[in-house]
């Protein structure tokens, strides 16, 4: 008799309920699954080249090997000589991929470090599901042009977000930014003006990209709001339909103010 009554106001609920008890019963299952599932992929690291077997016969990964590859598949034109790399730069152009994999690093290396947490080279399988950050203003700075200058990226998200790195130039064609220890990009320079001084422009091309190198582009601007003459070529001959050229939001501001977060091991400061 218990029973029959509880299944009667089991049914009176589901039935005066304003959702469908059958959806409900799904939809809080499967978000049940989801925040498991998620859980269990974030302790999950990205394999890498370091995780193979070492007795591996068929493919020897050592670096002799790994840097023969890099030179069969590098499509890389050569690199243009720059001088001059001081300022402030506006982030206005970005590869898609690059978008998805770079500045996504930074953004979470940043949370990481606004929240005192430690950063691991390693990323975690959940990073694949993750939803891209809302970014814009993105500016890159830097101090000087020295061999190894000291650089902020700064973006605007819920509120002014930025970390501190150095922009490491053995030679005028040779750019590699590191950040917080944990992110290395090399570049070599595309394209830059010469003649246009109201508008400088700089587009870096990111040399360690897979299957081919230099698939990702990162276009500077001293004057977010100018032209530059040849950016439709350039642009569009880089850009494909798995890894368009974005066009991000800008600002018009100038103004530096101190940076927000700095890494432990940075010893270097802003003068």
């Amino acid at each position: 008799m218990r029973d029959k009554i509880l299944l009667f106001l089991l049914f009176f609920y589901f039935v005066d309920s304003a959702t469908d008890p059958l959806e409900s019963i799904i939809r809080n299952g499967w978000l049940m699954i989801r925040d498991y599932g998620e859980k269990m992929i974030s302790k999950i690291a990205i394999p890498q080249t370091m995780d193979l077997p070492q007795d591996i016969v068929a493919f020897q990964t050592d670096s002799k090997t790994l840097n023969t590859l890099s030179q069969m598949i590098n499509t890389c034109p050569q690199s243009v000589p720059v001088s001059d790399l001081s300022g402030i730069w506006h982030i206005t152009h970005v590869s898609k991929r690059f978008q998805q994999t770079v500045i996504f690093d930074i953004n979470e290396a940043i949370e990481k470090l606004a929240s005192g947490k430690s950063l691991n080279s390693r990323k975690s399988l959940f990073t694949l599901f993750k939803a891209e950050p809302t970014m814009r203003c993105l500016q890159f700075n830097v101090l000087n042009n020295s061999p190894s200058s000291p650089v902020e990226f700064s973006y605007l998200s819920s509120s002014r977000r930025s970390i501190i790195g150095n922009l490491d130039r053995p030679t005028a064609t040779q750019t590699t930014i590191n950040l917080a220890n944990t992110i290395e990009i090399p570049f070599t320079i595309l394209f830059h003006t010469t003649t246009n001084t109201n508008n400088k422009v700089v587009i870096f091309a990111q040399t360690d990209t897979l299957p081919t190198s230099c698939d990702n582009l990162l276009v500077l601007q001293s004057n977010p709001n100018g032209s530059w003459e040849g950016s439709d070529v350039i642009l569009s001959s880089y850009s494909t339909s798995t890894n368009p050229i974005v066009k991000l939001n800008y600002c018009n501001e100038q103004q530096r103010s101190g940076p927000i977060i700095r890494p432990a091991s940075q010893k270097r400061s802003w003068k």
